[in-house]
This record gives structure tokens, sequence and C-alpha cells, in this order.
């Protein structure tokens, strides 16, 4: 639960920076370590527990019922 919890957190970011336009790190140049974190934080992207993270205002309101 803790991992998914994580990289629902990291997804969220993306999310959150995208949404304002920031910029978020080049696919260019990447380790295939970084290329799979990047492919799971896609992956994450649509989860109901980066829904959570974004609604919410603070760790507190992140309700772990969406991470079974």
């Amino acid at each position: 639960m803790i991992y998914s919890v994580v990289t629902a957190g990291i997804s969220a970011l993306y999310v959150w920076l995208e949404e304002r336009g920031l910029p978020t790190p080049a696919d260019r140049g990447l380790t295939g370590y970084e290329q799979v974190l990047r492919d799971l934080i896609r992956e994450y992207r649509d989860h109901p527990g980066t829904m959570e993270f974004l609604k919410a205002d603070g760790y507190n309101e992140v309700m772990l019922k969406a991470f079974p």
C-alpha cells in the first residue's frame, strides 16, 4: 500500500505541474530505471489515489480507501 500511495502522490505532482503549464522532466537522456519510473507515473495518472491527492488540500485529506 505504501508503494501505491507514494506512486500516486508523485503522479499527482506531475499532473498538477502539467495543468499549470510547468515543465516536467524531459524524456531525453533517461536511464532505463528512470524510463521505468516515468512509465509507472504515467500508468498511475488515472488511478483513484492520484485523484485523491489532486483534490486534497493536505495529506490528512487523502482517503486511503482509494488504495486497495
